[in-house]
């Protein structure tokens, strides 16, 4: 019989997302007893014992705090299993949330390929088409080892009808960026003049050749492409607007979506992820304050768009209509300078005209 330490009354009192530095406490003494060459093996398995067992008598913490059990300081077998178990609890939408954050541990810190993490994050893509085309994506460029196993594993198991749409998907992005490279080589400088040749390249193929699955949303069935209504935008990059028509409702929908070629669109990704952990944040503590006075609460109403990265300088992103960008509220001042730090609340003024700011 085992005798339990001291400390195993004392941090079942503590906070329940303390685990990760309960667990690396041990750990490190683990290691400093290992260091010290004495005989002291005895030592070394209860601490081990006492921490397996800690672990599963541990409540369920948040899921966030999971992401400290999966690097790569905590590269225990039981312990990275605990974690994936925790995570697996995740619905779909919020596994979707945190995929970018899954993949990069699956990736980085998971030293075989048949493991707990890689085959949750598989099992996932393959029950729900939307984690499935992100998956899809994140790892289309990636050269690890582990990357092109799962990706290679998603291809073979996804069905016939999913891998054709993703590759209706990559075929878009290949036409359009063989456009790009047409029309920069080109003497085209100025917005109007790109558009002019963005027109003349996509009046080459049939319209209906655009046809596939947003890259954005699964749940989006992009039809023909409104050709006459694409056009360049004039900004550094000269990132394309196109528009598409709703093939399940062509007469009453479109689909307007940006495509960017010269940017990382990775950090806009990550910059929106923040954006919604905050807001999710945010209306958590408004609605545990409702009864409290109106102004104090923390709904911001801010509007999301979706990003999609297709490679590590291309994407996707989706228009928000009625959305004026930093650029336009500078030009409709008369200014180009981000000197004038009262531009954007001076507009907000003249967007609202109630009394209270």
């Amino acid at each position: 019989m085992v005798r339990e330490p001291s400390w195993l009354s004392d941090c079942s009192l503590a906070p329940i997302d303390a685990l990760p530095c309960v667990l690396h406490s041990i750990l490190v003494d683990i290691h400093r007893l290992i260091l010290s060459g004495s005989n002291n093996s005895q030592i070394i398995y209860d601490k081990l014992f006492s921490m397996y067992k800690l672990i599963d008598l541990w409540p369920p913490m948040s899921f966030e705090m999971c992401f400290f059990l999966l690097d790569c300081t905590l590269p225990d077998a039981h312990i990275r299993s605990y974690a994936v178990s925790q995570l697996s609890q995740l619905p779909n939408h919020l596994f979707l949330f945190y995929l970018p954050q899954i993949i990069q541990a699956a990736l980085q810190f998971e030293h075989y390929i048949d493991t707990p993490l890689i085959r949750l994050i598989l099992k996932r893509a393959l029950c729900h088409r939307g984690i499935g085309q992100k998956l899809f994506w994140i790892l289309f460029h990636i050269n690890t080892r582990n990357g092109r196993v799962m990706f290679e594993i998603y291809k073979t198991y996804c069905g016939l009808t999913i891998s054709n749409d993703l590759q209706n998907q990559l075929t878009l992005t290949l036409k359009l960026n063989t456009i790009n490279q047409r029309i920069r080589s080109t003497n085209a400088k100025d917005a109007f003049s790109m558009r002019q040749a963005l027109l003349i390249r996509l009046n080459e193929s049939d319209k209906n050749s655009w046809r596939c699955i947003s890259p954005l949303d699964t749940g989006c069935f992009l039809g023909s492409l409104l050709i006459d209504e694409c056009q360049v935008y004039d900004s550094f990059m000269r990132p394309f607007k196109l528009v598409w028509e709703n093939a399940l409702n062509p007469k009453q929908e479109r689909f307007e979506l940006i495509y960017k070629i010269g940017d990382d669109l990775r950090q806009d990704v990550l910059t929106l992820q923040i954006f919604r952990l905050f807001d999710s944040i945010w209306k958590k503590n408004s609605l545990l304050n409702s009864n409290e006075d109106l102004s104090q609460l923390q709904n911001l109403h801010m509007t999301f768009y979706d990003v999609m990265c297709t490679s590590d300088t291309t994407g996707f992103i989706r228009i928000v209509p009625n959305a004026y960008t930093i650029l336009n509220i500078y030009h409709k001042f008369n200014t180009t300078t981000t000197i004038k730090r009262n531009v954007v609340y001076d507009w907000l003024v003249t967007q609202n005209n109630t009394s209270q700011k």
